[in-house]
């Protein structure tokens, strides 16, 4: 017990709870984790009542699913070595981030807003005076939409985490999924970067939180696009595995990163990084929308230049299979009116895409 100790020290650096699984159980924690009633000895089986068997089957990467300790549910990330896994643990203080960002937010929408309207009219005045005045037009959109589309994470991504699970609604989620991917093929044909897609032929009808997977979809996709290397395929497939569906993003990068807190980037220092890293809050509403539906998303590494992530979901019965919503969300207008992925790819589009809009 006393090598143990001595091996895993690094584990109190670690701000939050952590500890170390080998062989299906905790081999060291540190203080945080051991408050929160994970200690050392236990088994998994004892903490991971949901995605079992995906946490015994992943091979490399990252993780991220619930845990249980007494009758509170946590949300961690896995990262798989050689020798063990390290469980980190995200606490209250994760909430407060978030919390902060979205009261700063709601500061900034009305004030956005605002410029946003002012600016359709005026430009729509300007195009019918000079018509060259597009381009310019094009150029402004495209930065204010970059702009609302950073309001709309901060605000959401705390909503999204807390959010309750009674508002699904039937859904085929072949067609919903189908549709975006016609749209990010059509809006990023001309990126340099091709999308192959594979999906079932038969729909599959379930519950779902229509609000949190549609924005869950979005970045899985626009992330993957805005990494990828020009000329490779990011190859995009969505899996029936009994109640299980699996939606998985591929592409190929030359981009590293630290899995571990890919999560919570918005808890980082500010330093100077790739300009396409953002706050991390789309990873955030990924991992929620994945928790709402049961589910887990793994990020892992196909060949050495590849990188996945994969969100997986639990089909709940529809109870009523003649009742069936059409594939158009409901959902809340974060848009502000406009094309949602217009907004969601606005980093992946260039300024032309944005001319005619107002």
């Amino acid at each position: 017990m006393e090598s143990n100790k001595h091996t895993f020290q690094w584990l109190n650096f670690i701000d939050r709870p952590a500890f170390c699984v080998k062989d299906g159980k905790i081999v060291a924690t540190n203080a945080a984790a051991e408050e929160r009633m994970f200690y050392t000895g236990m088994s998994v089986n004892e903490f991971i009542t949901q995605n079992l068997r995906l946490y015994e089957s992943f091979e490399n990467g990252t993780l991220y699913c619930t845990v249980t300790a007494g009758d509170t549910v946590w949300n961690t990330g896995v990262t798989r070595t050689d020798d063990y896994d390290i469980f980190i643990v995200e606490t209250d203080a994760d909430d407060e981030h978030l919390q902060t960002l979205a009261l700063a937010a709601k500061q900034l929408r009305l004030p956005l807003s605002n410029i946003m309207t002012t600016t359709d009219d005026l430009l729509s005045q300007l195009n019918e005076i000079d018509p060259e005045a597009k381009h310019t037009a094009g150029q402004i959109n495209n930065g204010l939409f970059q702009l609302l589309r950073i309001v709309s994470n901060m605000t959401d991504a705390r909503n999204y985490k807390n959010k309750p699970i009674s508002e699904f609604e039937t859904v085929n989620l072949t067609a919903v999924i189908n549709e975006i991917i016609e749209k990010a093929s059509v809006l990023t044909e001309q990126s340099g970067i091709s999308i192959s897609y594979t999906a079932p032929d038969e729909p599959i009808f379930g519950l779902f939180h229509a609000e949190s997977l549609e924005r869950a979809i979005y970045n899985l996709l626009s992330n993957a696009l805005k990494f990828a290397k020009v000329s490779t395929t990011v190859d995009i497939k969505l899996v029936r595995n009994g109640n299980i569906a699996s939606f998985s993003v591929c592409n190929i990068n030359d981009e590293s990163y630290d899995e571990r807190n890919i999560w919570t980037r918005y808890r980082r220092i500010p330093s100077l990084e790739d300009s396409r890293h953002g706050l991390g809050l789309g990873m955030t509403m990924i991992a929620s929308a994945a928790s709402v539906h049961g589910g887990a998303v793994l990020i892992d590494h196909p060949t050495p230049t590849a990188t996945r992530f994969t969100i997986t979901m639990e089909i709940k019965a529809t109870g009523n299979p003649g009742t069936v919503h059409s594939p158009i969300f409901r959902i809340s207008d974060y848009a502000g009116g406009h094309d949602k992925a217009l907004l969601e790819f606005v980093e992946l589009l260039s300024s032309d895409h944005y001319e005619d809009i107002n």
